[in-house]
């Protein structure tokens, strides 16, 4: 595997909210041709949560840097910092005086050589933007989404009044155990996909159709679109708004020089290949 100067302009904006304190975190590296996108919120109800999150970036970056491209493993780079992150979190905690047990969900998406390797814990979400329409996201790790996948409650616009959607099943910290990593199979990104990654404060105040037409808007400066979509996010909820953090990329490559493409076989059916994998995950909630 060969480093490549990868094209993309990048955004990131995070707001508190009505919070007293702003306990999301993201940050995007690049490091011998590869792009790191790291996104997390640290939980409520739990202490030190902005803590938990903030050392999942720092594992995130520090793994990072004792790879090159050439001998860098996207799968094998994901698992471990999910795993690192967790077990660094548990210690910070276990050192207080008295313990305490901090958690924090995750989303780390890795591109190089024009392909997308993500995966995320909790209900963080990653959405990939093409063709004009909101084409994947991941699927949260709480009862609701569950429920719906399942067909027990209504795809509605919004889950942030499904009964238990806050009832997060996977997270980093909090547990002796680290939760099973889930790897999306790799996708091709294609000229002009948004990648976007945010927390709940954003995608669960704003009804589907808002986020994509938002986000999407042809007619915008692509940094004012996503600023937009937090400010939009933030207001629909006062005075109750959660953290709300967004972290977006365009990419820019030409999908016709893109060597992956054209040895990976067709781009779409690699997005079926992991629509399908998403779905079957469906099981591991019933």
């Amino acid at each position: 595997m060969t480093a490549s100067a990868e094209k993309f302009r990048s955004v990131r904006i995070s707001q508190r909210g009505d919070r007293k304190i702003n306990q999301d975190r993201c940050d995007i590296f690049e490091h011998d041709g590869i792009t790191v996108l790291a996104l997390a919120d640290g939980m409520g109800g739990h202490p030190k949560g902005e803590v938990a999150a903030q050392i999942f970036i720092d594992t995130a970056l520090h793994h990072l840097k004792k790879y090159t491209a050439e001998n860098f493993d996207p799968n094998v780079y994901i698992a471990d910092v999910m795993r690192r992150a967790h077990r660094n979190i548990m210690k910070y905690g276990i050192e207080r005086r008295p313990p305490i047990y901090p958690r924090s969900t995750a989303v780390l998406v890795v591109i190089i050589e024009g392909m997308m390797y993500w995966s995320h814990l909790g209900d963080s979400r990653t959405y990939l933007f093409r063709h004009g329409r909101a084409h994947m996201r991941t699927m949260d790790h709480t009862r609701a989404e569950a429920m719906r996948l399942s067909g027990k409650i209504a795809d509605s616009d919004s889950q942030s009044v499904a009964s238990g959607r806050s009832g997060v099943s996977k997270c980093l910290g909090g547990m002796k155990k680290a939760n099973e990593i889930e790897i999306t199979p790799p996708l091709a990104l294609q000229s002009s996909d948004i990648i976007l990654l945010c927390s709940d404060g954003v995608w669960s105040q704003i009804k589907n159709q808002e986020l994509e037409d938002i986000v999407l808007d042809s007619t915008t400066d692509f940094n004012e679109r996503i600023s937009r979509l937090v400010d939009h996010a933030v207001k629909a909820s006062h005075p109750n708004s959660d953290n709300a953090t967004v972290l977006a990329l365009f990419w820019e490559a030409d999908s016709n020089k893109n060597t992956n493409t054209q040895r990976n076989g067709n781009g779409e059916d690699e997005v079926d290949s992991a629509l399908d994998n998403l779905r079957n995950l469906i099981d591991k909630y019933n």
